[in-house]
């Protein structure tokens, strides 16, 4: 099989800590012990993976930036380099299978030092394949820098473990359990208070001060015997501010990606004008989500761009053409505009959003009498965008029934050349409803 190409791994840029790992939930319940210091060499491999690998790639690291990530000593760390290394490729982990069975493995399947340009080359083991590349279900995902600062490996042990279940709350675990899980062997940690103090107690204080995530937990008895551990698995406030950082650059990966994809596809109409006000995002936002046809579409931009009484082209546009989005398409009207960096609303935070549009849907139903009930809470942005636009319907229906017959007709008439586009004629009409009555738009990208 033809061996994929190394990719470098550079620390100085900053955002190789915003690097996820992602590992199968089976991998995270493996029985193994590692030092501090080689769990973050692997953790550090593992996070330089991309969703799209097949096969694992040769990940090279300057030493420089492995002596200062594993905190080596700078005089002699080519030994101590050396030995990490040795100790690494021996370990074996223990994967238990579906069947009750288990899978032995190695972590590392070569490591190799270069002198001439002073790096590290590393390849994570192809048996691991199944646990680390192309998982569709039972995976657990999180932030490295959420876990590279913590001293002890079992933090990070613990740190899995729990993110593991951070959407259920709670986990529990036998003393044997746990200690199995950890691979602290049967001579070690033999009284539960060494236990408690070396292992909980200092994973406790290590993830509230260092991670996204703490615990507090339950000590289960039989007796006088603490045989269980109940762990409540809480979200850090400290690092809420970093999380939704992280959130926004992520977002804006994708969105990139989303602007690409999207640019190839509305090329042939861009180069058919010449833009002076409007950005190329600008129009690809208008292309993408009008409900007139691409050849209405781009004359409208490409009129009201060029026309000098237009002060605000994307403000007219808005008003002037019928659109359907999403709120992530929106953030393409400020591509390319220096005051894009203070939308950050715009990137994450759907949730706000939706509560906003939502407690104005329910004052203009209030108002008018109009019974509507929410189907159910929605989970995600688009589920928010369906429900906002079914209230729409409902709100425009009652409107139009309160109408009369010739008031009706005049509105109908004003919009006769766009019956048979049934979607683009209901929607004309509803913009229409809404203008008259003064109605505000409940459309999820509209502030």
């Amino acid at each position: 099989m033809e061996e994929v190409e190394a990719r470098v791994v550079d620390w100085e840029n900053e955002k190789a800590e915003n690097n996820k790992i992602t590992k199968a939930n089976a991998l995270i319940e493996a029985r193994y012990r590692l030092t501090i210091r080689e769990q973050r060499l692997i953790l550090m491999c593992i996070s330089m993976l991309s969703p799209e690998d097949e096969e694992f790639p040769t990940v090279r690291f300057k030493v420089k930036d492995i002596v200062e990530v594993l905190e080596l000593n700078t005089e002699a760390y080519y030994h101590e380099l050396k030995t990490i290394l040795k100790r690494l490729l021996s370990r074996v982990l223990e994967i238990p299978r579906e069947d009750g069975g288990y899978i032995l493995l190695h972590w590392v399947e070569s490591a190799e030092y270069i002198p001439k340009s002073g790096e590290i080359e590393l390849r994570i083991h192809p048996k691991l394949k199944p646990y680390l590349l192309k998982l569709k279900e039972k995976f657990t995902t999180y932030y490295l820098k959420a876990v590279i600062g913590l001293r002890s490996s079992y933090s990070v042990r613990l740190y899995e473990l729990l993110k593991q279940y951070q959407n259920i709350g709670r986990r529990r675990f036998s003393i044997e359990e746990l200690k199995s899980l950890l691979k602290i062997e049967s001579g070690e940690y033999r009284r539960y208070n060494h236990f408690k103090e070396r292992v909980i107690l200092q994973a406790q204080r290590e993830l509230k001060e260092k991670t996204d995530i703490y615990f507090d937990f339950r000590e289960i008895k039989r007796g006088r015997k603490v045989v269980e551990i109940e762990f409540t698995i809480l979200e850090n406030p400290k690092f809420k501010a970093l999380k939704e950082e992280a959130k926004v650059e992520e977002e804006k990966e994708r969105l990139k990606k989303r602007y690409e994809e999207l640019f190839r596809k509305w090329k042939p109409y861009l180069d058919r004008v010449n833009l002076s006000r409007l950005t190329p995002a600008q129009a690809i936002f208008f292309l993408e989500n009008s409900l007139l046809d691409p050849e209405q579409t781009i004359k409208a931009i490409e009129a009201d761009d060029q026309n000098p009484l237009v002060e605000n082209p994307v403000g007219v546009l808005f008003k002037t053409l019928p659109l359907r989005s999403k709120l992530s398409d929106f953030w393409l009207l400020k591509m390319g505009d220096e005051k894009g960096e203070e939308r950050k609303e715009w990137l994450v935070g759907w949730e706000e959003r939706w509560e906003k549009k939502w407690s104005l849907a329910r004052k203009i139903l209030s108002e008018y009498g109009i019974d509507y009930t929410l189907p159910k809470v929605p989970t995600n942005e688009e589920e928010a965008i369906k429900v906002l636009r079914d209230v729409e319907r409902v709100i425009a229906k009652a409107l139009w029934d309160r109408l009369s017959r010739d008031e009706r007709k005049e509105i109908a008439k004003r919009f006769e050349k766009y019956r048979d586009n049934e979607e683009l004629f209901k929607e004309l009409i509803k913009q229409a409803l809404f203008r008259k009555f003064g109605i505000p738009s409940l459309g999820f990208f509209v502030d």
